[in-house]
């Protein structure tokens, strides 16, 4: 988890979770795992991490493809 959060490469994408706005931090460990980090802001310098989990065929192909236009 704290790989994807402090990795060079990471694509926050936007949500809601129970009326809560997140951000998904989508990203890899060192060895490559393509997780999603879910944290939501609690105030002006402090974020909560709600969840981790690995990113499904659908996310794989979106962050691949990301990837491959920014950081070819």
């Amino acid at each position: 988890m704290s790989q994807v959060l402090s990795a060079r490469r990471r694509l926050p994408i936007t949500g809601s979770l129970h009326g809560l706005p997140v951000i998904g931090s989508h990203g890899r460990t060192l060895v490559g795992r393509p997780l999603i980090v879910v944290i939501r802001q609690v105030d002006d310098h402090d974020q909560e991490i709600i969840g981790v989990r690995e990113m499904d065929a659908g996310e794989l192909a979106t962050f691949e493809a990301w990837e491959a236009e920014h950081h070819g």
